[in-house]
């Protein structure tokens, strides 16, 4: 019997923690690989906010 397994999701390394107590029971033991796009879209999002946002600090460092 062949297990499948996930490797984890490569992506800068900000000093973030991520709280996996917001996912419920259901959401943390699937390994549907349906959900594996929806979670992808979903960092792929808040890493090009992130990323937005890094300029906008530069700005606010030359005000200072």
């Amino acid at each position: 019997d062949r297990t499948m397994t996930q490797r984890p999701k490569q992506v800068q390394d900000y000093g973030i923690e991520i709280d996996f107590a917001v996912l419920d029971d259901e959401e943390r033991g699937s390994n549907d690989p349906e959900a594996l796009p929806e979670f992808d879209a979903s960092i792929v999002k808040l890493s090009a906010d992130i990323e937005r946002m890094a300029p906008n600090l530069q700005a606010i460092e030359r005000l200072d």
